[in-house]
Order: C-alpha cells, then sequence, then structure tokens
C-alpha cells in the first residue's frame, strides 16, 4: 500500500515533469545488419524487405539444415539454391505459426524451368506442416526453390521454417510383380508417398502395401499440381493372388483410384507410362492411404442374379413427412461373365426414385448397364447420361411413381467379370420432386 500512495502522490519536491533523456530511433542505415530482421536498407533508409526475391539473389539452404524465412510484404517472394549431384528424392516442408499464412513451393532445374509444385500436400492439408513437396532430380546442378504466399499476402508476421531433406522411399531397381521394389507397412489414419523412375522402355515398377486388415479400402493418387515429366503414369492395384483390381491413368486428388475392400493382407501397385515410355525423366509420386475397416457401401449378397433373389436395399431416411429423403447405397462386382445383380426397392405410393452409380472414374473396367424393373417385371426405365456416365448409366428421377416393390438390375456391357468389374451407386427415394 505504501508504493501505491507514493506512486500516486509523487514527491513534494518535485520540479516538473519527468524528461525522456533516451537516445531516439535513428532509421538511417548503412547495410541491411542496421536494420531490423523484417528490413533492408535502401537509399540509407531501413524499409520493410528482404533479399532474395529473384533467381540471381536465391539464398543458399543446405541438405538437412532448416532456414527461416519471412515474406514480409505483398508479392514477397523467397528463393533459395541448393546443389545436387542428380538421381536424389527430395522433400521440402515449410513450418509456420502463423494461421493467415498459407505457402506454396516450386521448385526450378538449373535451366529454371518448373520442376515440380505444392500447396498443402498432394492429399490435402496436413496439421503438421504448411507445405510438403516431393520431387526427383534426374540431372546434377543447381536447383532452385521459391516460397510464396498461395494468395501473394505478406505480412511482417508471416514467419516460415523451410527444409530440404532426401526422400528414401521409392522403387528400386530391379524389381519385378514378385519382388517389388518398395515394401510399405500402412496404416489407417496415415498418408505413404512413394518415388518411382520408369527408367527405360516398358518399365513398370512395383509397391508392396502389407495391409492391416481384410475388407481394407485402399486409395492410390498423385500429386495435385503438374510435374516436370514426361511419364504418364498408369497405376494397376492387384490383391495377393495377383488379380488385378482397379487400372486408373493419372490418379490426381479428387480422381483417385481407389478399391472398396481388399482382402488377403497385402497389395501391390504396379506402376507404368501410358505409351510405354522410359527415361531418367520418367519419373513421379503414387500415394496411398487406407481407410478404417469396410466400406461404408454395403457389400451385394449372392446369389441376386434374377428379381427372385433380388437383395433388399435399406434406405436411410431423413427429414419430415412431405419433405423426407431416403438413402440407400450398394456396391458389388461382376462375379461370372454375363453376371447379373438385381436388388429389391420398396417404393412408397407418390414417391420419386434416382439412381445415382460411379464406375471407372475409380479404376473400374466395367461398364455397368443400370435398369428399372417394376413388379411386373416392366421395364419402367433404362439408363442414361444423366450427371457423369462414369461409365454406370444413371437412372435419372421418376415419378411420383405407383406404390410397390421395384427392381434395379446392374449388368456389363463388356460381359466382364472379375474383381476389377465393380461399380456402387446410391438410390435415392423421395416424397418430392428434386
Amino acid at each position: 500500500m505504501l508504493l501505491l500512495l507514493l506512486a500516486c502522490n509523487g514527491n513534494e519536491n518535485d520540479s516538473g515533469p519527468e524528461v525522456d533523456t533516451s537516445v531516439p530511433v535513428d532509421d538511417t542505415c548503412e547495410t541491411d545488419d542496421d536494420c531490423s530482421s523484417t528490413q533492408i536498407c535502401e537509399d540509407e533508409d531501413c524499409v520493410t524487405g528482404d533479399r532474395n526475391n529473384s533467381i540471381d539473389e536465391a539464398e543458399s539452404i543446405l541438405w538437412d539444415n532448416p532456414v527461416g524465412g519471412t515474406l514480409e510484404t505483398d508479392g514477397d517472394q523467397d528463393f533459395y539454391a541448393f546443389t545436387a549431384e542428380g538421381g536424389e528424392y527430395i522433400r521440402v516442408q515449410t513450418t509456420s505459426d502463423d494461421e493467415e499464412m498459407d505457402t506454396i513451393v516450386s521448385l526450378y532445374t538449373p535451366s529454371g524451368k518448373l520442376h515440380a509444385q505444392e500447396n498443402d500436400h498432394a492429399l490435402g492439408s496436413v496439421q503438421t506442416y504448411d507445405t510438403v513437396l516431393y520431387a526427383y532430380l534426374p540431372t546434377a546442378g543447381d536447383y532452385t526453390l521459391l516460397v510464396e504466399d498461395v494468395e501473394g499476402n505478406g505480412a511482417t508476421s508471416f514467419d516460415y521454417e523451410l527444409e530440404l531433406t532426401e526422400f528414401n522411399n521409392y522403387v528400386q531397381e530391379d524389381d519385378s510383380s514378385g519382388s517389388a521394389g518398395e515394401e510399405i507397412d500402412v496404416e489407417a489414419g496415415y498418408f505413404y508417398a512413394v518415388g518411382f523412375v520408369l527408367d527405360e522402355d516398358s518399365d513398370k515398377d512395383w509397391i508392396q502395401l502389407n495391409l492391416p486388415y481384410d475388407e481394407c479400402p485402399v486409395l492410390v493418387t498423385g500429386p495435385t499440381y503438374p510435374l516436370n515429366s514426361d511419364a504418364t503414369p498408369v497405376v494397376d492395384l492387384y490383391d495377393h493372388d495377383g488379380e488385378l483390381l482397379l487400372r486408373k491413368s493419372e490418379p490426381v486428388p479428387g480422381d483417385d483410384a481407389f478399391y472398396f475392400e481388399v482382402d488377403g493382407g497385402t497389395a501391390l501397385i504396379g506402376v507404368e507410362d501410358a505409351s510405354g515410355g522410359g527415361s531418367a525423366d520418367h519419373w513421379g509420386f503414387v500415394y496411398v492411404r487406407v481407410y478404417d475397416q469396410g466400406y461404408h457401401y454395403p457389400y451385394e449378397q449372392e446369389p441376386n442374379d434374377d428379381d427372385s433373389e433380388a437383395s433388399n436395399i435399406e434406405f436411410t431416411w431423413e427429414g419430415v413427412e412431405g419433405d423426407k429423403l431416403g438413402t440407400g447405397l450398394v456396391w458389388g462386382i461382376m462375379d461370372f461373365e454375363d453376371d447379373e445383380d438385381w436388388f429389391a426397392v420398396d417404393v412408397e405410393d407418390g414417391n420419386y426414385l434416382y439412381v445415382n452409380g460411379t464406375a471407372d472414374s475409380f479404376g473400374s473396367l466395367i461398364d455397368a448397364e443400370a435398369t428399372l424393373w417394376n413388379d411386373q417385371l416392366e421395364v419402367v426405365a433404362s439408363g442414361d447420361s444423366t450427371g457423369q456416365d462414369d461409365n454406370f448409366s444413371d437412372i435419372g428421377q421418376l415419378g411420383p411413381l405407383d406404390g410397390g416393390t421395384y427392381y434395379i438390375q446392374i449388368t456389363d456391357d463388356n460381359a466382364g467379370e472379375g474383381q476389377a468389374t465393380y461399380y456402387r451407386f446410391t438410390a435415392f427415394q423421395s416424397d418430392y420432386s428434386f
């Protein structure tokens, strides 16, 4: 209390207000060292900025030696240079504590061509890092990295850390379907990146996945941004017996290769060039993710080869009377040549029905045809190209329908069979037109 009173009442012997005797801040400078960490010296004045804003001014970065940087102003670009011997796979990552900043990283070859680029990660945003870029360096020389904000924003708080490391998950030669060039123990909830080089004509690289369980959904994709690569990758997925599950050309996020349930404990990925080409410039990365056991679309129950054996579709309903929507989910395969899969749908009087399916966008080899029959086995509708055909002929919204049992028949116009002839569809039933 005594200290508080003295502070408030002052001293009766004070002669006047206190005078500030500190040295005034001098904004003049001779070198950048005379300025703060987010400023440079220009015409003897400290101004916001840095000195690595072009390839000619690129700051040197060493392997496995993180460096810090700041995107101080709008439009700021930070360049970094490093030397490679050629033949390295690399991982480049940025981290930042500023939630307002979103870095995008670009990699340029010694000749100045854009070699690879990434914002976030090939599979989307990740919590631990701001950006993760993977690339293969086919030739020796001085490469350049560019860090900038994806929206071109900048601020003195836009601090980041940049790290360049050699990446060791890649296919090693000589590999074959019986001896994969890379083996991964995969777990649900993680992503796995694997590099490959198709170094000669007709080369095919092989990756073995050790799966955590049966009924394991497996997704394979590629980088979001284009690569400076001559490869047009085609990805095959095989089960433990070597049976083809899917084939997908140039998978990318949003257009992934995806098999709903893989059994047997292992799977095999084969990667080749669509034109059969090969060289040190035929390189790329595949990204693998597995999901929790069992796909959320129920699998068809065989035998369901005609209306008398049709599998019932269970609907999940939401909304209130006069505004109710039900969804029923199914996936299946053509188990044998000329197989037919039949599904029964109980439709309430006056309701509408819509069937929407997918097939080859995931890598399926099926050309699925959907047909709707009534309980008199009269064709109500055949599939068409409603929405995106995707080698599954959707049945556009029908109704209002008479109440009763209807049948959805799925066939393959290619008369194919086996696990690679898979499909999925959603049946929508509603008491209103949409």
